[in-house]
């Protein structure tokens, strides 16, 4: 059924007139994206579906957390762990979700946690020029920490000496946000500084957060071929984890808590410097991300954990030509080391830290080279190619169950290759397959009862097109298949896990952007996914073959309404549709599908004032992203009811 949609939209769109579209002042397509290649590229070159999330996006969707734009992209998912704002799950083309599922990228510089934990309350949302989001492995690239794609957010750059921004908003259970972004250009150097308070009761029982973030980007040019840099982020985070609830105690009542103990304490950091030279047909990038990672949490029991990882990382690229065939050669390599220095387990009774059960060490050290060639053999195709090469040594170390220590080493080769052809801004082909490894590091906790965990390997495969056959209308269409052996999946709670023998995701993704050009705007995203396993048997000798993948929903749909006006400010309603999903690899318990409805309204005042005023979850939909458990011992991770937050932006 896929197919045959896929072709019929193939059909109607490539027999547009694409003379017409091509008569346009300002084409979409013409986006440059530098995030799947690492070079420069024009949208239309690229060989996989990448979405550009614009600054104009930004404004008229209002949104004030990266977490509200991903879920309006098609192939992607992003779900809660419930009201709290730190812990996100995400996945993509029908992947399990994951803490782990992408790699986050700040101007280039990654921001995932030193273990790949995704931190939507680190990531700097005050000055975004735009983010680019890569749904398929990324391996070839970036390494096994993109398994499940890239998403990265790029900052405008600032035009004066001195710019600034000030957010205060309050809204429902108490919540408070306040925000300043601070920048400025100086003659040869560029500086960015935000802050970040966020607190809040929350709306179920001990689901309060009072969250921080300091981020600092200073960038040194002392001439047009050099650039130096630095990236800092500080963001310390303190929670109640009001725990899970049963169905029944859902049903009962979603607000309530069983752990009202539950609490966490943590920090993150990085620091990354990086130096940028331009030499006449060739460019070389060194960086290094430092990140740590301290704190403890209760849920139920007591976790103390501190990691931290050094990632050194060289870029060389020559722009060449070969008769009349251009082309970008990009030769690099990376080193990672990661040492998950305290990893610690207690019993808790009635909130009281007992006796030690756990106490491990997980230590990686992965080196990685990888080269990857882009070419023109004529105007309109763009042919690109490259392979990876990871070396992962990795040492656990378990102190009071000595049996389960082990050292590992493993290697795994990651080629890719895709091309792009631009038959006219109409219609614009590409297709691609890439291949790709997820090491167990970065897809469970070292909390995780089976220490003993293969890679993952992954097989994807995409076809698709995009284009802007209207003045009013751009669009993109792609249809996929992720094939994966090995895959880690849980069979219980999140730190009970195991290797599945083979899944495969397949399905179609559809993104519509509309505007009339008149006030009204919108968007449509759709996308439909089959994830099953092809091959699995339990270590208890039980077949799942055929069983659908838990927490991955068939339908996701996401559709946005606006008008925008000067005399009348920016009004947009916003609703996202997910099919039931199952909890458990047997497929006995699932989670029921919702329909969201979100709104949003600001008005500029004047050039120094905007207000706004923004509500969640108008309908009170009582419903749950992530569950985990089987009948008779669920655990429901109730999401929040209706809210509304309202607040002023100062510009200076």
């Amino acid at each position: 059924m896929i197919y045959l949609i896929f072709l019929t939209l193939s059909f109607i769109l490539f027999s547009l007139n694409p003379a017409k579209a091509e008569q346009k002042d300002e084409v979409k397509l013409e986006e440059i994206v530098v995030t799947a290649t690492k070079t420069e590229r024009e949208l239309k070159e690229v060989s996989t579906n990448v979405t550009v999330i614009t600054k104009e996006d930004i404004e008229k969707y209002d949104a004030r957390d990266v977490s509200e734009l991903l879920r309006q992209i098609p192939g992607f998912n992003i779900s809660f762990f419930g009201g709290v704002h730190a812990d996100v799950y995400v996945s993509s083309r029908g992947n399990v979700p994951l803490t782990r599922g992408a790699q986050i990228l700040v101007n280039g510089i990654e921001y995932n946690n030193p273990s790949g934990y995704v931190n939507v309350l680190a990531i700097p949302i005050g000055d975004i020029e735009r983010i680019e989001i890569i749904k398929s492995p990324v391996t070839s690239l970036y390494g096994n920490f993109a398994t499940g794609g890239v998403i990265n957010i790029i900052t405008k750059k600032p035009l004066k000496p001195v710019e600034s921004t000030v957010n205060l908003s309050y809204g429902s259970f108490d919540t408070q946000r306040y925000s300043a972004v601070l920048k400025g250009s100086l003659n040869k150097v560029e500086y960015y500084l935000e802050g970040r308070f966020y607190k809040t009761h929350g709306w179920q029982d001990n689901s309060w957060e009072e969250n921080k973030l300091f981020n600092t980007m200073i960038k040194y040019t002392p001439d047009k071929s050099i650039n130096f840099g630095l990236h800092f982020n500080y963001a310390p985070i303190e929670n109640g984890y009001p725990g899970p609830l049963s169905e029944s105690e859902f049903k009962e009542n979603p607000r309530q808590t069983k752990q009202p103990w539950g609490k966490a304490d943590s920090y993150t950091l990085v620091v990354a410097p990086y130096f940028e030279k331009n030499f006449e047909n060739s460019k070389i990038l060194l960086k290094v991300k430092y990140g740590m990672q301290d704190g403890w949490c209760i849920d139920p029991d007591y976790f103390d954990f501190r990691n931290y990882n050094v990632v050194p990382e060289i870029n060389y690229f020559l722009y060449h030509k070969i008769g009349n065939i251009e082309g970008i050669l990009l030769i690099g390599a990376e080193y990672r080391y990661l040492n998950n220095e305290k990893i610690k387990a207690y019993k808790v009774v009635n909130g009281i830290r007992g006796p030690l059960y756990q106490d491990r060490t997980w230590k990686d050290n992965t080196f990685g080279i990888f080269v990857q060639e882009e070419i023109t053999p004529f105007k309109d195709l763009t042919v690109s190619f490259g392979i990876r090469y990871d070396r992962v040594k990795t040492n656990f170390k378990d102190k009071i169950k000595p049996s389960l220590n082990f050292e590992k080493t493993h290697s795994a080769l990651s080629p890719k290759i895709g091309f792009a052809y631009n038959f006219s801004n109409s219609f614009n082909l590409f297709m691609n397959y890439s291949r790709g490894f997820r090491n167990p590091t970065t897809a469970i906790t070292g909390f995780a009862d089976n220490p003993d965990l293969k890679p993952e390997k992954i097989n994807s495969y995409e076809v698709g097109f995009r284009g802007d056959p209207l003045p009013w209308l751009n669009y993109n269409i792609a249809l996929f298949l992720v094939d994966t052996k090995d895959k880690i999946v849980r069979v219980g709670g999140p730190r009970k896990v195991e290797n599945a023998g083979e899944i495969r995701a397949k399905g179609i993704e559809i993104g519509l952007d509309i505007d009339f050009q008149l006030g009204f705007y919108g968007s449509l995203n759709y996308t439909f996914q089959e994830s099953e396993f092809r091959k699995y048997t339990t270590v208890a000798g039980i077949s799942y073959k055929g069983n659908e993948i838990p927490l991955v929903p068939k339908h996701l749909l996401g559709l946005s309404l606006g008008y925008r006006a000067k005399w009348f400010g920016n009004l947009v309603l916003i609703a996202n549709y997910s099919s039931k999903r199952f909890i458990d690899v047997a497929n006995t318990k699932t989670l029921e599908d919702y329909f969201i409805i979100d709104a949003k309204y600001s008005r500029q005042i004047n050039k120094h004032l905007e207000l706004f005023l923004s509500g969640k979850n108008l309908t009170d939909k009582r419903y749950v992203e992530i569950g985990f458990g089987g009948p008779g011992w669920e655990m429901l991770y109730p999401m929040p009811g209706r809210s509304i937050i309202g607040g002023v932006n100062l510009y200076f």
